[in-house]
């Protein structure tokens, strides 16, 4: 399921998003019954990293590794025992926010 603009349908609704348009939106599934989907989103004006890692984190999530963080950029990962998140957040030229999520299920 590669491709379109919405969020599949089977991703976990445990992993918060943050609000806005969706841009991309995909699913690939392994044959040792793994999954990984990855969701871009196209997120309001106002929207922060801090925004974002406060969502995970209100969610259960514990934060990992975080590089260059700013109101208007961040890398960040997250997990909550059943799924692993990776979060690049960024600014464009034209202002534009842009969050992307790849979120993994933890297979054991």
């Amino acid at each position: 399921d590669v491709g379109g603009n919405k969020v599949p349908s089977d991703f976990p609704k445990t992993v918060p998003l943050v609000k806005g348009d969706v841009v991309f939106g995909a699913r690939v599934k392994g044959d040792k019954g793994d999954t990984v989907w990855n969701v871009t989103i196209k997120a309001s004006a106002t929207t922060t990293f801090a925004d974002i890692k406060s969502e995970f984190e209100g969610a259960g999530f514990e934060t990992g590794d975080i590089a260059g963080q700013t109101d208007d950029a961040g890398t960040a990962t997250f997990t909550n025992g059943t799924y692993s998140a990776a979060v690049v957040f960024a600014k464009s030229d034209k202002g534009d926010r842009v969050a992307n999520y790849t979120v993994t299920n933890i297979t054991k």
